[in-house]
């Protein structure tokens, strides 16, 4: 048996599809068909909505997603808690595992959080995925913001290291709308009494 096989056979003692089948058969009464069951994932489809979930070929973590029946992105059903302001936006994580046992426990516990927080009517929602589209994007953007601030926040770190107190006011300006620790304050304010003094000492 060569390794390829091996994995295949590995994964396939984990029961992944068979224990999918058994705790999210409640997608059938929601009116969900099932159109695959694979090794790591099996999908569901009802109308214009596909439901996949997932076992992760390298991370082994256990995920459920949804995708418009002809979209090309997928979301996760931590975005659509977050779309829905639910508590589980923020407490929900994928569980990772690589035994039977673990196998059979995280999908059972993912099934049950799919159920109990999410609706036959929230998923056929003709704007779900306009919204969850729209949030995607917004959350790319603060993500993209925040990136910056952080990159700016260091370069004023290295500019305080070396007296570079123009660059410092430069990254001040950058971060004029973003509120300041104290210590960035303080460095924000000796740059400007430094560069001050300097501009008196040439007059």
């Amino acid at each position: 048996m060569d390794a390829a096989e091996l994995i295949k056979e590995t994964r396939k003692s984990l029961r992944f599809k068979e224990e999918v089948l058994a705790h999210f058969s409640f997608l059938g009464e929601w009116g969900f068909k099932c159109v695959s069951a694979e090794l790591l994932i099996v999908r569901y489809i009802s109308g214009r909505v596909l439901v996949f979930v997932c076992h992760d070929e390298r991370s082994y973590e256990i995920e459920a997603k949804v995708q418009y029946v002809n979209g090309t992105q997928s979301f996760s059903i931590t975005e659509i808690f977050q779309l829905l302001s639910l508590p589980e936006a923020d407490t929900h994580r994928l569980y990772m595992t690589s035994t039977p046992e673990g196998v059979s426990h995280g999908v059972e516990v993912l099934a049950g959080i799919f159920k109990s927080r999410l609706t036959k009517e929230v998923l056929n929602d003709n704007t779900l995925f306009i919204r969850l589209e729209k949030q995607s994007k917004e959350n790319i953007a603060a993500w993209s913001r925040q990136m910056k601030i952080e990159n700016l926040r260091l370069k004023m770190d290295d500019a305080w290291k070396t007296s570079n107190y123009h660059q410092i006011i430069e990254c001040a300006e950058s971060l004029s709308d973003v509120t300041l620790l104290k210590s960035e304050i303080a460095k924000i304010t000796y740059a400007r009494k430094q560069l001050a003094e300097k501009r008196l000492k040439r007059k």
